[in-house]
């Protein structure tokens, strides 16, 4: 597979603009992370594996220090002291990078359920959340130990889940 190092993401100016951040790049680390880490007899053409393996771990290199200098600034504000750090941890969560993506309103408000149970099948850990109450209580989440649901979900509710 061949990928153009040179496709901007954005409409910012090629100096400015992420170099690594392109659909084209995060689907094909996506596919590589799922094909290397499943169960598989050796390659038999080796070189050609570790070709693709080294331009593979250079684009994923690329790609976390391109997304560490976006935040080099605010992490180098951090405080260390204990509850300084801890308070400032935790504003992360209201403030933090990721934070006013279109993509959990969307999901959150317009998703139908066969466009949830695409999400919720990709994605490696999912926390899922009934809002209709006063607090909002986990109500599904998956990560590596599986899927688990709460007890006494209507059963539609965990049929759309599995």
């Amino acid at each position: 597979m061949q990928i153009d190092l040179h496709q901007r993401s954005t409409s910012l100016p090629a100096s400015e603009a992420p170099r690594f951040q392109s659909d084209t790049i995060q689907q094909a680390l996506a596919h590589w992370n799922r094909e290397r880490l499943s169960p598989q007899f050796p390659s038999s053409d080796w070189n050609q594996h570790f070709e693709h393996e080294a331009q593979m771990r250079y684009l994923e290199t690329s790609l976390l220090e391109e997304l560490r200098a976006e935040v080099a600034d605010r992490a180098r504000e951090a405080p260390t002291d204990v509850d300084g750090f801890v308070e400032w941890f935790e504003d992360l969560k209201q403030t933090g990078p990721g934070q006013g993506d279109p993509l959990f309103p969307w999901l959150a408000d317009s998703a139908n359920e066969v466009q949830l149970r695409w999400f919720f099948d990709r994605a490696d850990r999912a926390w899922i959340f009934d809002n209709s109450l006063s607090e909002p209580q986990l109500v599904a989440r998956k990560g590596d130990g599986g899927i688990t649901i709460r007890s006494g979900l209507p059963q539609e509710v965990m049929v759309s889940l599995i």
